[in-house]
């Protein structure tokens, strides 16, 4: 198998299920993926409680901040949980 020509920087925004709440962080699914995919950066931007207006409000720093090629979005359970209307959400 070849290597990438390039490794991609990717940032994960997402909610507890990305920031390994009530787990040792090693085992969260961030850091197995960072282990099984070394030729790539991961950095995790999630944050336990988050919600999708939540996030979207944090996007913008982050994509400046951290420039990646690629963001991996895991939110919307929190909302699920809060009995949050779909129609709330506004795309920025």
């Amino acid at each position: 198998m070849q290597a990438p020509a390039h490794a991609a920087k990717v940032l994960i925004l997402g909610d507890s299920l990305g920031a390994s709440y009530g787990m040792a962080e090693q085992l969260g699914w961030v850091t197995l993926l960072q282990k099984n995919l070394p030729e790539h950066q991961f950095i995790n931007g999630s944050v336990s409680g988050e919600t999708t207006a939540g996030g979207l409000r944090r996007l913008p720093a982050l994509l400046d901040s951290v420039t990646p090629d690629i963001v991996v979005v895991e939110l919307g359970g929190n909302d699920g949980l809060r009995g949050f209307p779909q129609h709330n959400l506004k795309i920025i």
